[in-house]
């Protein structure tokens, strides 16, 4: 076999998107006074990247992955607005039921046990719930046309009650997580995020998105 068909084929099974640690997300992005963290990924389909966080727990990095995975779906992707609060909330809803499905069928390259992946779907509902939840708070964030750009009305909103509000539920996320896993006996997914088997995981599933997204 020629070395440039070995390398084409190399090239195949790698995504297009790039997989990058939310550690190494902008200044700009982390001084967004409500940037966490703990929690805090992107799906960036106009750059082609895929930010997600690399010292969390398993049960939010794979919750907030599917999530970012259903952003980067193409068919019946809606633009976010920060004038449109229906419209954002419809494409928050549309990646949350389209991600998991992408990633739950290489999930078993992370976790041998079935039951652990029902689990962790489960947990990822209860997260998804939540944030929509938080999402919803955030409303009143939306059709001001006297800012000239986000920055400035974030901070603005940060010190309305409302802003308030929305950060400290998104503080609180985390203790969220590690709560509900408690309640149920499932601490095991409390440990961090194997960075490198998450990667593989998540490649795959963005291989599959991208054939999709090239056949819609």
């Amino acid at each position: 076999m020629k070395f440039e068909q070995i390398n084409n084929e190399k090239k195949e099974k790698e995504p297009k998107i790039e997989i990058i640690s939310s550690d190494l997300a902008s200044k700009k992005i982390k001084d967004n006074p409500f940037f966490n963290k703990y929690h805090w990924a992107m799906a960036d389909w106009q750059e082609d990247k895929l930010y997600l966080p690399p010292q969390s727990d398993e049960a939010i990095t794979f919750a907030v992955a599917s999530h970012e995975l259903g952003h980067l779906v193409k068919k019946n992707r809606l633009e976010p607005d920060r004038e449109d609060f229906n419209t954002t909330y419809k494409e928050e809803l549309r990646a949350w039921e389209l991600g998991w499905d992408y990633l739950t069928k290489h999930l078993s390259d992370y976790y041998e046990n079935k039951e652990d992946v029902v689990f962790l779907e489960n947990i990822k509902n209860k997260i998804k719930e939540k944030i929509l939840a938080i999402t919803e708070l955030t409303k009143p964030f939306y059709g001001h046309n006297n800012f000239d750009d986000i920055k400035d009305q974030r901070d603005y909103f940060l010190k309305t009650e409302e802003g308030i509000n929305i950060k400290n539920e998104l503080d609180e996320l985390e203790n969220f997580v590690k709560d509900l896993l408690i309640k149920n006996n499932q601490e095991k997914f409390l440990s961090k995020i194997d960075w490198d088997k998450f990667v593989a995981v998540i490649r795959k599933a963005l291989i599959d998105i991208e054939k999709d997204n090239k056949n819609s």
